[in-house]
């Protein structure tokens, strides 16, 4: 199978969180080379997410996707909002476009709380530099970059390449032993399954009996989301 007919489930997927008009819009653009994501200087232009499935190397095929501003507002706000919240159920690394010429809001803090609690590997990008040129030194986590002016753009793509590849090296562990189809056990003692667990004396099927349990494989990202 080529690159370029690799499975959507079965790419590392990446996903560009931040509030309105920080430039995720911008920045995916500069990352695809395409013009992927409607760009304007209205607040709240992305109103549903946007993917777009590439190679990126060192990790390969990945699924790029942008999403509506974590700031939204109103009844449509909301449900913008709630489709960004399901982007992040299933994206394998997370990137925060932050406008650096105003510092992280409550908004961008509460995503990294998000990230954190459910464990995705995450960037933060200072998106607009070429706007505040005198700016702290990065963290580790951290870049500096200018989606209108291409700054720093390959910088970019090496560190979420990074990051990827290594949640892809984690998912590969998994998704090496499964596949569509497989059937998985919860096998333990029939004898201790018997003693601790009530009303089972008379069963006549031993496995009813010890609590087995079977799973028919959906994919390697089935358990991830």
């Amino acid at each position: 199978m080529g690159l370029n007919e690799t499975p959507s489930g079965e790419r590392v997927h990446i996903g560009f969180f931040g509030r309105r008009n920080a430039g995720k819009s911008s920045l995916v653009n500069a990352v695809t080379g395409q013009e992927l994501a409607v760009v304007s200087d209205t607040r709240g232009t992305t109103t549903d997410p946007v993917s777009k499935a590439m190679e990126l190397l060192p990790i390969g095929p990945v699924v790029i996707i942008d999403t509506p501003g974590f700031d939204d507002e109103g009844a449509l706000g909301e449900l913008r909002i709630r489709k960004t919240r399901q982007i992040l159920n299933k994206s394998d690394v997370a990137v925060l476009v932050a406008d650096c010429t105003e510092g992280l809001k409550d908004c961008d803090r509460e995503l990294i709380e998000i990230f954190r609690q459910k464990e995705i590997p995450w960037l933060l990008v200072w998106n607009k530099c070429d706007l505040k040129p005198e700016h702290p030194e990065a963290k580790e986590n951290e870049i500096y970059v200018s989606a209108t002016e291409k700054i720093e753009i390959e910088a970019l793509k090496e560190k979420i390449a990074a990051i990827g590849k290594t949640e892809e090296n984690k998912l590969m562990l998994v998704g090496d032993l499964m596949h569509p189809g497989d059937m998985a056990g919860l096998v333990f003692s029939i004898e201790q399954g018997l003693g601790q667990q009530g009303g089972t004396e008379g069963t006549s099927d031993p496995a009813s009996a010890a609590g087995y349990q079977g799973y028919s494989g959906g994919g390697r990202r089935s358990g991830l989301c």
